[in-house]
C-alpha cells in the first residue's frame, strides 16, 4: 500500500493563532497530518500541539535558514529527526540543485543526497523540487537511490496565481525511473483560484497559511495509474498581463532550457539522450511501447523543430 504524502505544509505556525482549529481541520478535510517549517520559530509548540491532538506531523525545509551550507543543514534535520521523530523529512530544493548533467548544481545535489542518506540511512525522506513539466531533467534523481520519494511544486513563484500540471510533472519524474506511487505532487491556491487543475490524487497542499478561514479542498485519495498520465499544458501568470494565464511550452522531460530553436540545432534531450532525427526519437519511443504520433501530438513545439532539423 502507498504511503500517504497528502500532507499539508504549514510556511508560519504563528498565522495558525493560539489554537489547533486549523490543524484539525486539514485532517478532516483528509490530509494525512501538517508539514512544519523546520526553522519555525514555533516549531516546538507546533509538535507538541500536534502530538496533543494525534495529528501526523514532518517537516520540511531549504538550505537557505543555515547560510546554504549542506552539512548544517543536515546537521539540523538530523537533530530534529532525533528530536522529535516526525514522519516525514521533506527538502526542499530549489535554483542551488536545479543543473544540467555534470554541472556544479547537479553534483552538488549528489554530494547532499549522499551526505543526508549517511546521516539518516533509514528516515523517510521526499525531495520537493520545484516542478516543471519541461525541467525534471535538470535534477539529478538518480543520486537520492530508489527508496525515496518525490513531493514536487507544482506552482510558480506566486502560489496563488502560477500553477503547473501535476499530471505533467508526475510524469516527467516517472521518465526519470520514478514509480508513480513514489510520487506526490504539491498544489496550491493556484489550482482551485486561477482554474488550474486540482485534485490530482494524492498530492499535498502548500499551505494551509491560505486556508485559514475558509473551507479547505478536500483530499483525494491515492492517485491511480491512469492519473499519473496524460495532462495538459502548464500555466503561469504573464508579468505584462496580470491575471491572465498563457501556455508555456510543453516539453515533458526536457531540459529547462530546452526551446524549439535549441531541439533544432542540437537536438531533443529525452531519455537521458539526445535524439537528433526524428526516425531516431521515434524508434526509442517504440522500444518503450510508446508512439511517436501520439508524442507528437502532445508535445506540437517540440515535433516540428525535431522534424525541421537538417
Amino acid at each position: 500500500m502507498a504511503k500517504r504524502r497528502d500532507y499539508g505544509f504549514v510556511r508560519s505556525y504563528a498565522s495558525l493563532g493560539s489554537d489547533t482549529d486549523d490543524l484539525e481541520a486539514l485532517v478532516a478535510a483528509g490530509y494525512a497530518g501538517a508539514l512544519f517549517d523546520y526553522n519555525d520559530p514555533q516549531l516546538d509548540q507546533a509538535v507538541r500541539d500536534a502530538q496533543a491532538k494525534g495529528i501526523r506531523y514532518g517537516f520540511w525545509g531549504d538550505p537557505n535558514a543555515v547560510g546554504n551550507n549542506d552539512a548544517a543543514y543536515v546537521a539540523r534535520m538530523q537533530r530534529l529527526n532525533q528530536q522529535y521523530h516526525p514522519d516525514l523529512l521533506v527538502p526542499d530544493l530549489e535554483f542551488a540543485y536545479r543543473g544540467d548533467k555534470g554541472s556544479a548544481e547537479w553534483n552538488k545535489m549528489a554530494a547532499l543526497a549522499k551526505m543526508w542518506q549517511a546521516a539518516m540511512p533509514n528516515v523517510r525522506t521526499a525531495v520537493a523540487p520545484m516542478g516543471s513539466t519541461w525541467g525534471m531533467d535538470n535534477y539529478n534523481v538518480e543520486a537520492w537511490g530508489p527508496n525515496t520519494e518525490w513531493m514536487p511544486q507544482a506552482y510558480g513563484a506566486d502560489s496563488h496565481t502560477e500553477w503547473q500540471d501535476p499530471k505533467q510533472i508526475v510524469n516527467a519524474l516517472i521518465r526519470r525511473g520514478v514509480p508513480a506511487e513514489m510520487i506526490s505532487p504539491i498544489l496550491a491556491d493556484a489550482h482551485y483560484q486561477a482554474g488550474g487543475p486540482g485534485g490530482y490524487g494524492g498530492s499535498a497542499m502548500w499551505t494551509l497559511d491560505d486556508w485559514i478561514g475558509k473551507q479547505i479542498p478536500k483530499a483525494s485519495g491515492p492517485a491511480t495509474q491512469q492519473q499519473a498520465t496524460g495532462g495538459s499544458a502548464a500555466r503561469t501568470t504573464s508579468s505584462s498581463s496580470p491575471g491572465r494565464n498563457k501556455p508555456v511550452l510543453n516539453f515533458l522531460g526536457a531540459g529547462a532550457s530546452q526551446g524549439p530553436e535549441r531541439v533544432q540545432n542540437q537536438g531533443l534531450q529525452w531519455f537521458g539522450q539526445n535524439f537528433g532525427t526524428q526516425q531516431a526519437f521515434a524508434k526509442a519511443l517504440q522500444q518503450r511501447g510508446q508512439s511517436y504520433a501520439t508524442w507528437a501530438q502532445q508535445h506540437q513545439p517540440a515535433a516540428q523543430a525535431l522534424q525541421g532539423r537538417k
